[in-house]
C-alpha cells in the first residue's frame, strides 16, 4: 500500500489560515476542536500548521488535545 498526499494541503491553502490562527493563539490551553469550530479550519490545514508552529517553538501542547502560544523573553 502506497502513501497518499491526497490531505496535504497546498502552501497557498496553508496561507489562507496560517494569520487567523496566529491571530487566534493566546497563552491560555485551547481545546484543538475549538479552534476548528470556531475558525472553520480544515482539519488536515490546521494540522499542518499547529506542526509549523510547534517546531518554530511558538506553540506547546498539552494534555487534553490543547495548545497556548509560548511566551518569548
Amino acid at each position: 500500500m502506497g502513501y497518499s498526499t491526497n490531505n496535504i494541503p497546498s502552501d497557498a491553502e496553508l496561507d489562507l489560515y496560517r494569520g487567523k490562527l496566529a491571530n487566534s493563539l493566546s497563552h491560555s490551553p485551547v481545546l484543538i476542536e475549538d479552534i476548528i469550530d470556531q475558525l472553520g479550519i480544515p482539519v488536515n490545514i490546521l494540522n499542518c500548521l499547529l506542526i509549523e508552529l510547534e517546531l518554530a517553538g511558538q506553540i506547546c501542547r498539552t494534555s487534553g488535545n490543547k495548545v497556548y502560544r509560548v511566551v518569548k523573553f
